[in-house]
């Protein structure tokens, strides 16, 4: 007596064993009760007791089960393949089977330089041979600029593909660190002069060429063996400079300045002290080229700020390098 009824709990698959205790409909399609003892006789589709226990029904779902994917017992338990859909183990996001062997999904499509993508796309050309983001890519420094089967063809510090595809430097100007710099001067220097920094210099006998690297304003000192000063507010060529002459002063770049004697002209025999005095600039480091007639020198410091006219000694906190003439 269940609930007021008369039930064969021996039978019945709603009250199996005893009142309230029915079959697993869980994905069943057809269920018996025999003997106090539910037993499944059929699943709905894509269903399967896998555990062999009808208390659960027909627990396991062959579509997406990773340990009955398809079948029950088959696993998807492959390095990269953990996951079953439609009744089929698949491979985890960004991976694929590509050789179709016991090591599951072994290429990452993303990085991959022989399944770059896809299974079987190498990254074989020349200079492109890493694959990023599934894609072949260019080593560092070079592109593909033809879209051929040369590879990465462009070096991106010429003058003729600076830093991209298409950009090249016009006449005087080079590719340095990807972009075009003026490393020569237009129109061409005259005779007696020197190319620095795009600026024609004079040279000479003698010549002091400073450069700095911190765009401003730095001023080129140079105190003679007779104690005469050249400097932008005494540029020559004078008695007061003894025919020594400031051809160029930058105030706004990053240099040059230049000191120098023309071949007319004897610059005075002795020791000759060279300042390099920031105008109202934080400190910047230069480098000082001297020039004895073809005999190069080159110093290199830092300019403290704001010197302004400080005088220039072998004290003074610009001071750069004292140099012997001849």
């Amino acid at each position: 007596n269940c609930s007021g009824s008369c039930i064969d709990t021996a039978h019945d698959p709603e009250h199996c064993g005893g009142c309230g205790q029915p079959c697993s409909t869980n994905h069943t399609s057809l269920r018996a009760c025999v003997d106090d003892t539910c037993y499944l006789l059929g699943c709905q589709a894509d269903y399967a007791d896998c555990n062999g226990a009808a208390s659960d029904g027909c627990e396991a779902s062959l579509l997406t089960s990773s340990q009955h994917c398809g079948v029950c017992g088959s696993a998807c338990n492959l390095p990269h393949q953990g996951s079953c859909s439609g009744g089929s183990c698949v491979c985890d996001a960004g991976w694929q089977d590509c050789n179709g062997g016991s090591d599951g999904c072994e290429a990452y499509l993303s990085t991959d330089a022989n399944n770059c993508g896809s299974c079987g796309t190498t990254c074989n050309l020349p200079r492109k041979g890493t694959c990023a983001g599934g894609s072949c890519v260019c080593d560092a420094g070079w592109a593909d600029c033809n879209g051929g089967s040369d590879g990465c063809e462009a070096d991106l510090s010429s003058d003729t593909s600076c830093g991209a595809c298409g950009v090249t430097c016009p006449t005087a100007y080079s590719c340095i660190n990807g972009s075009c710099q003026q490393t020569g001067c237009v129109p061409a220097c005259s005779t007696g002069q020197t190319c620095v920094n795009g600026t024609c210099v004079g040279t000479g006998t003698l010549r002091f060429t400073l450069t700095w690297t911190v765009v401003g304003d730095v001023d080129l000192w140079v105190v003679t063996p007779t104690g005469k000063t050249i400097y932008y507010g005494n540029s020559g060529p004078s008695s007061s400079t003894d025919m020594g002459e400031l051809d160029a002063d930058d105030t706004s770049g990053t240099g040059p300045e230049n000191i120098f004697w023309s071949s007319s002209y004897t610059p005075p025999s002795g020791t000759y002290v060279v300042c390099a005095n920031t105008y109202l600039d934080s400190a910047r480091s230069y480098t000082l080229t001297v020039d004895k007639g073809g005999v190069m020198s080159t110093f290199s410091g830092t300019s403290p700020a704001g010197l302004y006219n400080t005088p220039c000694t072998t004290s003074s906190p610009g001071y750069i390098t004292s140099i012997t003439y001849p």
